[in-house]
């Protein structure tokens, strides 16, 4: 999910998985304006810095070239 605030974030969220469907991926990732946000608590804060481990949920991949 892409939280956007105003009309040129989304239209650089749009661009992007554009961009990616163009290259063949799948993209499952929604577009929605922001909402009111509320911090977790304390011990969600920083989680992967505490824990020192990779994302497990997470997998790097190089698609854009720079």
């Amino acid at each position: 999910m892409i939280f956007y605030v105003d009309d040129a974030q989304k239209a650089i969220a749009e661009k992007v998985t554009g961009e990616l469907h163009g290259m063949g991926y799948e993209v499952a990732t929604q577009l929605r304006p922001a909402e009111p946000f509320w911090p977790g608590e304390e011990y969600h804060q920083h989680y992967y810095d505490k824990k020192g481990e990779t994302p497990y949920c997470h997998i790097y991949k190089k698609i854009f070239e720079k």
